[in-house]
């Protein structure tokens, strides 16, 4: 892959597409990570949420939007009013809350296809411990204390009508990190995105082995499969770049085809470590990285773009 640098391109919309739930639903607090596949004039979105209820565990749902014969996407949601509906008040996939399942304690992250008449809903599944213990975290939060004991990736089949259809790797990690004393094993994914096309599956995702906070040297890496349960060995495509931009790290890969290159748009981190704490939240949104003696500038968050070299 080669890294563009063409300026902005993408026209945005002025206000969201999707908000959080009412007040004490399971997903009123933060919406996140949308997937998104479309169905005959059915535009599905599959998102990962929490609320603001002291167990803040992240759960998978789903909404729907309605689109008119021969009306674009683009056409229908641009001017800024029209919004996706929930198609449940209830998660599509929430955490197993089984002792060894890898998603026991969050779901998230989805990735969507829809394909042989039915869905299939990609995702991360977390299990954790209590802080300095071997005990399940239970109802307690998912905190910055708590202790990983793995994060993998898995899929669920759901009908036409978003009901589950059992299958025998259900609640298993496909691929799979192991937090254990003597460090991380296992296969590092994040953030995955799920392409289906010329007979194969595509999976490009975002590895879990940055060397600091915020995803630094975090890079874009991809995996192959032919029936999305069995995947390929990992091929790193892009890392970060030596421009302002992106000289932190980058994430959160959205593949598409054009014509017979694939297109990356992805989330990139610029390091400002000349600016000041005071600075960090004035015009765009920036993130301040350490505090006092430890202090090491500001991050900023923009989107980038590449596209593949024959």
């Amino acid at each position: 892959f080669l890294d563009e640098r063409q300026g902005t391109a993408i026209q945005f919309r002025p206000t969201p597409i999707f908000y959080p739930g009412k007040p004490g639903s399971w997903d009123d607090h933060y919406v996140e990570t949308p997937a998104l596949v479309r169905k005959a004039g059915t535009y599905y979105l599959f998102y990962s949420a929490f609320p603001k209820a002291k167990a803040k565990r992240y759960q998978i749902g789903a909404a729907t939007f309605e689109v008119d014969s021969g009306e674009s996407l683009e056409d229908a949601l641009l001017p800024g009013e029209r919004t996706f509906e929930r198609f449940s008040n209830e998660p599509i996939l929430g955490p197993s809350r089984t002792g060894s399942h890898f998603d026991r304690d969050n779901t998230q992250e989805p990735s969507i296809l829809f394909r042989n008449g039915r869905f299939e809903l990609y995702y991360l599944g977390i299990r954790a411990t209590k802080t300095n213990s071997p005990e399940e975290i239970g109802n307690d939060p998912l905190t910055d204390g708590s202790q990983f004991e793995e994060i993998g990736f898995g899929r669920i089949l759901l009908d036409e009508n978003l009901h589950r259809v059992p299958a025998e790797y259900d609640h298993r990690a496909f691929l799979s990190s192991q937090f254990r004393k003597t460090g991380i094993t296992g296969d590092l994914v994040n953030i995955p995105q799920v392409i289906f096309r010329d007979g194969r599956y595509h999976l490009f995702y975002a590895p879990l082995d940055g060397t600091g906070p915020s995803h630094k040297d975090s890079s874009i890496a991809y995996r192959g499969s032919r029936d999305g349960i069995a995947w390929s060995q990992p091929k790193r495509l892009l890392r970060k770049g030596d421009g302002q931009e992106d000289n932190w790290g980058i994430m959160a890969p959205c593949p598409s085809v054009n014509g017979e290159r694939w297109e990356l748009v992805f989330t990139a981190w610029g390091h400002w470590p000349e600016l000041m704490p005071t600075d960090c939240f004035k015009g765009r949104f920036r993130t301040p990285i350490g505090s006092g003696a430890d202090y090491q500038g500001c991050l900023s968050m923009s989107l980038g773009f590449a596209e593949q070299v024959k």
